[in-house]
């Protein structure tokens, strides 16, 4: 029986590698908790060896590195390739910049209609309430009055004018 410490070791991997291939099932069937440690049986051991040797960054390690030009005393190709990122950067920011500028825009529109129909509807909903009040016989007509401010009509209104 072996630590998750001393597997890792063995393996040459992380304890996080070790870690992440213990599934609730593995550890009620290979575990064991002993002085605060986790050990793994000797068959729970092989699992992790077969699961760690089968799995594609072991089978494939040279698909997982960073794909660089060899550099190693040659400063000039890695200044070569660090320019190339920041140039790649530098166009992707370019077109974020530039969609966020179009939403900003799409939005001040968005915002401007809004305060156009606010207003539309302040007006219609004021129109509304006067006519309401005309119907009803609470205001005077303004075909009657005489014309006057809106303050005059409603302390008419208040009157019984």
């Amino acid at each position: 029986m072996k630590t998750i410490k001393q597997i890792a070791d063995d393996l040459g991997v992380s304890k996080t590698a070790i870690r992440k291939r213990l599934t609730p099932e593995f550890k009620e069937k290979y575990t064991e908790t002993a002085n605060g440690m986790i050990v793994v049986s000797q068959e729970g051991e092989t699992l992790i060896t077969q699961s760690i040797q089968k799995s594609p960054e072991t089978l494939f390690p040279e698909t997982f590195r960073k794909q660089f030009p060899e550099t190693t005393g040659n400063v000039s190709g890695a200044f070569a390739v660090l320019q190339e990122q920041i140039r790649v950067k530098d166009e992707l920011i370019s077109g974020l910049t530039a969609e966020l500028n179009t939403e900003r825009n799409h939005s001040r529109g968005q915002a401007d209609k809004i305060t156009e129909l606010a207003e539309k509807l302040a007006t219609l909903t004021s129109n509304a309430q006067l006519l309401h009040g005309e119907s009803r016989g609470m205001l005077p007509s303004t075909a009657d009055a005489p014309k006057s401010g809106r303050w005059d009509r409603l302390k008419a209104a208040w009157k019984g004018e």
